[in-house]
């Protein structure tokens, strides 16, 4: 029977070196593929509150029966900022709630900010940033103006945004993949 000696216990130079490059070869193939699904789903959770938003916008109004608007306000197309109030004018969705133009909605001898801001979304950039005011009918729920439609992307994907007159809401990849929503 063969008895291992002192000399023969452990690990070679040669299998510590075949084990380390093994899992260095694995985390240069596994760290991009973890980058791109981080930013997928932070583009994905951005689409979802987008829509979100403008839902709980629609069933404020008609709930209320009151005029909603929703603020878009952008100062480059990686600062953004979505705010939505009962003032005609619109409000500074980069203000908090005690100050006077800021987005807010009463809740209950409370106010609420209803706020979605690039803070929440680095990586997500809005393409085609337009300030200007949207009207949420109160008595059908639609887009009083006109329709609009936006870009949010990440780097190697592009969706599309589209809300109609009637306040559908539509969305579509112009640019990559994204699982789940169509090709525009």
């Amino acid at each position: 029977m063969y008895k291992a000696s002192k000399q023969d216990a452990g690990f070679s130079l040669i299998e510590l070196l075949t084990l380390v490059s093994l899992i260095s070869l694995s985390l240069t193939w596994a760290i991009p593929q973890l980058k791109s699904f981080i930013y997928k789903a932070e583009l994905r959770q951005a689409l979802v509150d987008f829509e979100y938003y403008f839902l709980q916008a629609r069933t404020q109004a008609l709930s209320r029966q009151e005029m909603i608007t929703i603020s878009r306000q952008a100062q480059t197309s990686q600062l953004w900022c979505l705010g939505m109030s009962l003032n005609p004018e619109g409000c500074d969705c980069w203000q908090f709630v005690p100050a006077s133009q800021a987005c807010y909605l009463p809740y209950a001898n409370t106010l609420q900010s209803l706020r979605l801001t690039s803070d929440t979304y680095p990586h997500v950039t809005w393409k085609n940033y337009s300030n200007g005011n949207q009207y949420i009918n109160p008595y059908r729920g639609n887009i009083s103006n006109r329709s609009f439609w936006l870009e949010i992307q990440h780097p190697h994907t592009r969706v599309k945004v589209i809300v109609s007159r009637t306040g559908r809401i539509r969305s579509c990849v112009d640019l990559g993949y994204l699982s789940g929503i169509d090709a525009c």
